[in-house]
């Protein structure tokens, strides 16, 4: 009866004994296990740590310099749809670096008439905060369209004005973390998007052009995807073409 006990892993303190002064039979351990009982917990090895029981955390203690407060429906989707991309999506980031110089020029040469001209800021990028209004048709829109749009999106986020149905609908997001000071990082997707673009600070950093070492306002452009539906090769050109572009803004105007 020992041996059927040790050899089905039992407990033999739980299984009722109907044997004379309360002796366990074999009848009592092969009843125990015909009706589902169960084998006793594996034995920790000796000197391993043990798990505390599962049980409810006793309440924090009140800290007056602590406030609660109830998050916003806003808040909430935000939260909801990055936990749900770092669950669900094959998130994957690539980095480079762009020199600023050829676009810092252009924009302090032109943003003055510009400004007077439109009535809007040339700027690098304008929202403030974690909000991602989306900018329909944007490949179709000029500069002024552009800048004007997003200051828009700006006055109304400020003022918490921005509706849910201006944040759905995207397919690629721009985030400028640079505002704030950020040097790097890796931006996360706001599914169901496929990609988002992390801008930062830009930085004066020496750096090798042709066989000298010169100072040049850098800045890190980072890509994260969903290699899911975008393929390395892809994300990587796409982020040398941004570079290009930024670096020789000629190139957008003749289309090379």
């Amino acid at each position: 009866m020992c041996k059927l006990v040790d050899d089905s892993n039992l407990d033999a303190s739980v299984i009722p004994a109907t044997g004379k002064g309360g002796r366990l039979t074999k009848g009592d351990v092969q009843d125990f296990i015909t009706k589902g009982g169960a084998a006793a917990p594996a034995a920790a090895p000796r000197g391993a740590p043990t798990a505390a029981p599962a049980g409810p955390l006793p309440p924090r203690p009140e800290d007056p310099r602590e406030e609660r407060g109830k998050m916003t429906k806003l808040r909430k989707i935000i939260t909801a749809r990055l936990k749900e991309a770092q669950n669900t999506a094959a998130m994957l980031t690539t980095w480079n670096e762009v020199d600023m110089g050829a676009v810092m020029d252009l924009r302090a040469t032109y943003k003055d008439a510009f400004e007077k001209k439109h009535d809007t800021r040339l700027g690098f990028m304008s929202p403030k905060g974690l909000v991602v209004p989306v900018l329909r048709d944007a490949d179709k829109m000029s500069f002024t369209d552009i800048e004007g749009t997003i200051r828009g999106f700006g006055l109304r986020a400020r003022d918490g004005k921005l509706g849910i149905d201006e944040m759905s609908g995207g397919t690629f997001t721009i985030s400028n973390g640079g505002v704030f000071g950020s040097l790097n990082s890796m931006p996360i997707l706001n599914v169901p998007q496929s990609a988002v673009l992390g801008m930062h600070k830009i930085d004066k950093r020496p750096v090798a052009i042709g066989d000298e070492v010169v100072i040049r306002p850098m800045m890190y452009l980072a890509l994260s995807y969903d290699h899911r539906i975008v393929d390395g090769r892809e994300a990587v050109s796409f982020l040398v073409r941004m570079k290009e572009c930024i670096e020789d803004p000629q190139r957008i105007l003749v289309d090379v």
